[in-house]
């Protein structure tokens, strides 16, 4: 069974992909002041100038102000730098920014314009961990929940469209309860019941007809792989030292050819690639 971290891990894909698109489609802040103007928001991030100031509540200081001013002008300076980051790592320097102008006062004006995505996130984690262990319902009931998940949490509709099949099948095929049915099924059964719910995802038939191609590869490479396996611990039993390593490179280039040396050293490294979870659709 997977952990809430891996779990969590997913959650964060899919509202962080969720978090770019609406950062491109909100609208630069209003002006904290007529003194400073907010620069637009950096593409995929929100706004990174503070909220503006609801009516009735106290101004920002002149120390606060020059304070913003400078974190303005050294958002500028960086602009280029920052749009080629990833979007978390870029996080993280805008964080580091504000705490080093701003200190503990950063979380209070920049907390409540994020703390939606936080929540989001941790309702969305508790929805995968529910639909990880739904054993009771089918896989299209799940696919019908997960998709309708994210639409409750993001109702805009170029958001929901570029998040794509892509997160939302992996993330589905991902799931333990999905994967218990899979395994249940023939490998012909199993492969429509694969594209029936790529369909239901959002995937075009030519997709689903390249990423049936796939499938059929990646079985042939477990199959092989399985094989190796069995092989490779006679060959464990019956020599050791040198006579092992000899053996068992022939068999890596049986199997494997060029890939042999790829695969010695993993196993050096201690993976073994084809002792890891078979995951249909996924791997």
């Amino acid at each position: 069974m997977k952990t809430s971290l891996w779990l969590a891990g997913l959650a964060v894909v899919i509202l962080a992909t969720a978090g770019f698109i609406l950062g491109l489609l909100t609208a630069p802040v209003q002006p904290l002041t007529s003194e400073t103007s907010p620069p637009p928001a950096l593409s995929g991030q929100p706004a990174t100038s503070p909220p503006a100031q609801s009516q009735g509540s106290s101004t920002l200081s002149k120390e606060d102000l020059a304070k913003l001013s400078a974190y303005e002008q050294w958002l500028e300076d960086n602009r280029l730098l920052l749009q080629g980051m990833p979007m978390f790592e870029r996080q993280t320097a805008l964080w580091e920014k504000r705490e080093a102008l701003f200190g503990d006062d950063a979380s209070r004006i920049w907390g409540e314009r994020e703390s939606p995505m936080h929540a989001n996130q941790d309702a969305f984690q508790a929805e995968l961990q529910r639909l990880d262990q739904a054993h009771e319902i089918t896989p299209e009931e799940t696919a019908h929940q997960l998709k309708t998940s994210v639409e409750q949490l993001y109702n805009n509709d170029m958001a929901r469209q570029l998040i794509g099949p892509d997160v939302m099948t992996r993330t589905l095929f991902s799931l333990d309860a999905v994967q218990s049915h899979l395994h249940t099924l023939s490998a012909d059964a199993r492969q429509e019941r694969i594209n029936s719910l790529r369909r239901q995802m959002g995937y075009p038939e030519e997709a689903i007809s390249r990423l049936s191609k796939q499938d059929q590869q990646r079985n042939e490479r477990w199959q092989n792989g399985k094989a190796y396996m069995a092989e490779r611990n006679q060959l464990a039993r019956r020599y050791s030292g040198d006579q092992l390593d000899e053996a068992l490179d022939d068999l890596r280039v049986e199997h494997f050819g060029r890939s042999a040396k790829t695969i010695a050293l993993e196993e050096r490294d201690g993976f073994f690639r084809f002792e890891r979870e078979r995951r249909f659709g996924v791997n």
